[in-house]
């Protein structure tokens, strides 16, 4: 009885030290899976994160050529374990009109470097940057950040220039997220 007592207090101690590696780490689990595609052709390709409270799932869908195209999805953990789809703005605290002012500024410079590149000018003709609201972007974390994805809503023909992500290090959003 003495043994297992130990051992259950071992491992016990054991979780408590992966629980606080996992938090002054503070990085995000990810896993990337691969789904038949019911079109035929490549895959669906789906990535799951997992951040503190929070579940982000990107799915990318190929066309004909083999280029993809990413639908994200933001998940909150309720108290009974289960992951309920929030609104991006939940995400984020009563400061997140200040960091979409840094997203969106970091966005508009991509816009204006494609806009204004001799090779991609043609893509971006008659269009002008407007800014996005949180609920406009594509969230995804990675390992150590999180990724804020646009499409600018260009042609097909353009699909190379139609977007831009602007990322985070985890650590330098937090003052940003909900607890």
């Amino acid at each position: 009885m003495k043994t297992k007592t130990i051992l259950i207090t071992a491992l016990a101690l054991l979780g408590l030290t992966f629980t606080t590696l996992a938090q002054v780490t503070n990085k995000a689990l990810c896993t990337e899976r691969e789904s038949k595609n019911k079109d035929g052709g490549d895959p669906i390709l789906i990535k799951t994160c997992l951040y503190k409270k929070y579940k982000t799932i990107s799915r990318g869908y190929p066309d004909y050529k083999g280029r993809y195209t990413y639908v994200y999805e933001l998940y909150k953990k309720q108290p009974n374990g289960s992951f309920i789809q929030i609104k991006n703005a939940m995400l984020f605290n009563k400061t997140k009109n200040e960091l979409l002012s840094i997203i969106n500024s970091k966005i508009e410079m991509d816009f204006a470097a494609f806009a204004n590149d001799a090779e991609t000018k043609d893509c971006f003709e008659g269009a002008a940057f407007a800014p996005f609201e949180l609920d406009q972007l594509g969230i995804d974390f990675d390992a150590d950040k999180i990724n804020f994805n646009v499409s600018f809503g260009l042609s097909a023909a353009c699909m190379s220039v139609d977007g831009t992500m602007v990322s985070f290090n985890l650590d330098d959003i937090e003052t940003y997220l909900n607890n």
